[in-house]
């Protein structure tokens, strides 16, 4: 699963009610630092380079997550496909499914605690944002703004620290950590708007594996609020047979569009 799919189960995450995140910023700056174009170009070709991003036209991963401090453990299946759409299952212990998901234009939740609802606002435009494919290459579309930040430390790596800012009323800055060496990513902090109000969350991939010539994480430890998250990649497989309702709306969702 991409890392931006990983944000998505972030607002069904906090509905089951875990407590408040602190986070601990500590940020250094660093001489002749390269540009946003440049870490960027460095990141993409680290992954496996631009042509290899353009022949994938959908993407079917699973796997499972694991909140180890309250040994609570559930599966989890994302699929997306160009240019923006995506559906998420996660099956949690004593919780049931929540599926989320986008056609490209609505964004949508089915939970068991809270129901079905439609996003809008901010969660809507950071939740598409998310559901991009090859957000990797279409960056400045979907930001305002970027800048490079100087450098910071990550698990023993110094990393270029970049600051993504969407459109105002679009969400929260994002903040992205390059490993200075081999161009990937390491680690993501941001700002998720949700019901609940917004939710701080870091990510950090690692286990990076080559998929037909794509590099992912396999494995994303995540904080989202007091918890800890583990979500570990089983397959990725791309350009996969895909059932064509895959992406269209639950029936929950076009019964509350139709009360719009």
């Amino acid at each position: 699963m991409r890392l931006s799919h990983a944000r998505s189960l972030v607002t069904a995450l906090a509905l089951l009610g875990f407590g408040v995140l602190s986070n601990s910023p500590a940020t250094a700056t660093a001489d002749d630092v390269p540009t946003v174009d440049q870490i960027m170009e460095k990141y993409i070709e680290a992954t496996g380079g631009k042509a290899v991003y353009e022949k994938i036209k959908n993407t079917q991963t699973k796997g499972t997550l694991e909140f180890p401090a309250a040994g609570l453990k559930g599966t989890l299946s994302v699929y997306g496909a160009e240019p923006a759409k995506m559906y998420s299952e996660t099956e949690l212990e004593g919780v049931g499914v929540i599926k989320n998901g986008t056609d490209g234009e609505t964004a949508w939740e089915v939970n068991p605690l809270t129901g079905a609802r439609i996003m809008t606002g901010a969660e809507r435009d950071g939740f598409l944002r998310a559901a991009a494919l090859h957000s990797e290459l279409k960056w400045k579309d979907l930001y305002e703004k970027s800048e490079v930040k100087g450098t910071e430390d990550v698990d023993g790596k110094t990393c270029y620290k970049v600051v993504f800012t969407p459109k105002e009323g679009a969400g929260s800055p994002e903040t992205k950590y390059f490993d200075k060496q081999s161009g990937l990513l390491t680690k993501v902090t941001a700002t998720v708007n949700s019901p609940m109000g917004d939710i701080a969350t870091e990510s950090y991939p690692t286990n990076y594996q080559e998929v037909d010539g794509l590099k992912l994480p396999f494995k994303t430890t995540q904080k989202v609020l007091t918890q800890e998250i583990v979500i570990t990649i089983d397959t990725v497989k791309f350009n996969v047979e895909i059932p064509k309702d895959r992406f269209d709306l639950p029936a929950e969702i076009k019964t509350l569009k139709d009360k719009k």
